[in-house]
């Protein structure tokens, strides 16, 4: 069974997106006439995801209120950042809400992707994985490293190569999609610090927890959290 509950990254400013994101939160910028986020909340129910976090901070009484206003079939609770946690720090707030039910899926508010979840899933349960990230074959300013067993070896920022794990023959470097399944236990690894971004977290336990990196492949990937990504879906169905 998949996961009945996910978490929506929707917390950040959207600096990218500016001037939209000046008046409206990131989350409720529209592509093809709905937010992403009602896209996103969308594609959860469709997998059967039941229950929803979705953490906010810049404008946060849009967000909420728009969520209130809509009847989605499932439960979607909103979680205030009175300070932006990071990503990390975001799920850690939120890992009391999370818990109870199994594995969780985390989904950043600005992707909208025709990846299979189901698929993921599967992948996350026979690679015994405790952490799967989505990724695809695509340049990023932060690749992951991935070996040839699909197992998370690290990352590379700029020049410098960070190694967090031991790893098997051939690495190649994939571009993290803001889509990850986590298993509950990864709650109790959290740091001390409640302010943290979840990648460098992730690499931080690989040596005691699975790190795994499901390639999503061509289908349909977008980053929603660039203005030209936007005004380009928004003007393809005009």
């Amino acid at each position: 069974m998949f996961p009945v509950k996910a978490m929506i990254l929707a917390a950040g400013y959207g600096k990218r997106l500016k001037p939209l994101t000046d008046k409206i939160p990131k989350a409720l910028v529209e592509v093809n006439g709905i937010p992403m986020i009602e896209h996103v909340i969308r594609k959860l129910k469709g997998y059967g995801v039941n229950e929803v976090v979705v953490n906010t901070h810049y404008l946060s009484a849009q967000v909420e209120q728009f969520l209130a206003s809509k009847d989605f079939g499932i439960k979607v609770k909103t979680l205030f950042e009175f300070d932006i946690l990071g990503t990390g720090g975001a799920i850690k707030n939120a890992a009391e809400l999370l818990a109870g039910t199994g594995p969780v899926i985390i989904y950043n508010a600005d992707v909208l992707s025709d990846c299979n979840l189901n698929d993921m899933y599967s992948f996350h349960l026979i690679r015994e994985a405790d952490i799967t990230l989505a990724v695809n074959n695509r340049k990023s300013q932060r690749p992951l490293l991935i070996d040839q067993d699909d197992t998370v070896a690290g990352r590379i920022i700029g020049s410098k190569t960070e190694i967090a794990n031991d790893y098997n023959g051939i690495i190649h470097q994939a571009g993290f999609c803001g889509m990850h399944i986590i298993e509950e236990k990864i709650f109790s690894l959290f740091p001390s610090e409640n302010v943290f971004d979840i990648i460098p977290f992730y690499l931080s336990i690989a040596g005691n927890a699975k790190v795994k990196a499901f390639d999503i492949g061509k289908v349909k990937w977008y980053d929603l959290g660039k203005a030209e990504t936007i005004k380009l879906l928004n003007k393809s169905t005009q």
